[in-house]
């Protein structure tokens, strides 16, 4: 394989991964989370077990929104000037969002350990 297929691989790949696939599973990863959001805040649903899901929920999509961002790297002009605010602050809210999930992960499960210690009365 020489060099300049190297190269038009590589695009293609970029290409289809980052333009086409990413944006399909952000949309489904938004879908979920939305839908996960709306019943877990539901009156019936009210738990601080469905507290920290939903608040993981929401990191979610929030991280999901910065890795489709993260996907513009592989645009056109993406490196101009006009686009230099976005390059400033992009590292440091992807990383406090994946410090976000990453958090409320344990958190639901803490919680959810003391619930079953600690017992509850039956419904």
């Amino acid at each position: 394989m020489s060099e300049a297929d190297t190269y038009v691989f590589r695009d293609q790949s970029r290409f289809w991964i980052q333009r086409v696939v990413v944006p399909i599973l952000v949309c489904i990863g938004a879908a979920g989370n939305i839908l996960s959001i709306i019943v877990l805040t539901r009156r019936r649903m009210r738990s601080s077990t469905n507290a920290y899901l939903t608040a993981l929920a929401v990191a979610d999509l929030i991280y999901l929104l910065f890795v489709l961002l993260l996907s513009f790297t592989h645009y056109p002009n993406i490196h101009d000037h006009k686009f230099e605010l976005y390059w400033r602050f992009y590292g440091i809210s992807h990383w406090l969002c994946d410090a976000a999930s990453e958090y409320f992960r344990p958190m639901s499960s803490v919680n959810f350990i003391f619930a079953i210690d600690f017992g509850r009365p039956p419904r």
